[in-house]
């Protein structure tokens, strides 16, 4: 979090940060209140958060926040630096994710027990 208040200070940028913490051993309670926090303030930085994978019974903290949030567009706009030379330097590209269904939402994979056919 330290690099991102440098960024908005060396702009010049006068933000009051609400820090939230979410790890994955927070308590559901823990979990909600960050939902809450960002929704009270309409904005969020959020890193990468750490999951139980293997563990069937526990749900993906950031692909819940995708779907709490109902964030079902990624839509970056990339194109050239100006001070970087580039091949095409008037290309603009658009790319589109859905961050709430299918492979993102973790639901492309069914833990089972048994073996496929045996049963």
């Amino acid at each position: 979090m330290g690099y991102g208040r440098n960024i908005f200070r060396y702009a010049g940028v006068p933000v009051d940060f609400e820090e939230i913490q979410i790890t994955k051993d927070s308590t559901e309670d823990e979990f909600e209140k960050a939902l809450v926090c960002i929704q009270r303030n309409g904005v969020a930085l959020q890193g990468s958060i750490e999951s139980k994978y293997g563990d069937v019974n526990f749900s993906l903290r950031h692909a819940t926040l995708r779907t709490q949030l109902d964030l079902y567009p990624n839509v970056p706009h990339c194109r050239c630096h100006p001070a970087v030379p580039c091949r095409y330097p008037d290309l603009h590209l658009v790319l589109i994710r859905e961050n709430t269904e299918g492979e993102y939402s973790m639901m492309e994979h069914e833990v089972t027990t048994r073996l496929w056919g045996t049963g």
